[in-house]
């Protein structure tokens, strides 16, 4: 299965539309919040709400995700190590998170946290999106820049 995350877009769809253009064969698309715009633009990334999206009131907060290697689960902020302890209490197996605009891939938790950085305001230097390529018996993470 391959899954592309995108977050932080803030009103500038470019970027998405380039990544659709190269990612037309995944199998799900997501968007971690903080749209900036009209939904019709982010078509056909899921989302969840950030703190930038209060006026959205129709997009859940949290996302759960069914893959090959079990839930993962979406939301715009990171949540602290407990957070994690608590998500693998409740079986997931990945979480993921925007809002840093900083890529990220954070093995020290129960599960693992990763962060696609912003596509269109990064900082960390490089506009950036995540393609997960998820198997029964695990993930492979690559983090692509725009």
């Amino acid at each position: 299965m391959k899954i592309v995350v995108c977050s932080d877009t803030h009103g500038d769809f470019g970027p998405l539309r380039t990544i659709l253009l190269r990612e037309s064969y995944a199998d799900c698309y997501l968007h971690l919040g903080d749209i900036g715009g009209p939904l019709e633009e982010i078509r056909p990334f899921a989302a969840v709400r950030g703190n930038c999206d209060m006026f959205r009131a129709g997009l859940p907060l949290w996302r759960e995700v069914m893959t090959p290697m079990g839930k993962i689960c979406c939301h715009h902020r990171p949540v602290d190590e407990h957070g994690l302890r608590d998500l693998a209490e409740d079986g997931y197996a990945l979480f993921l998170h925007g809002h840093t605009h900083r890529k990220e891939e954070d093995l020290s938790g129960e599960i693992p946290s990763l962060c696609p950085g912003s596509c269109s305001f990064p900082r960390d230097g490089t506009a950036s999106y995540l393609v997960l390529t998820i198997e029964k018996d695990g993930y492979k993470a690559e983090f692509r820049l725009i």
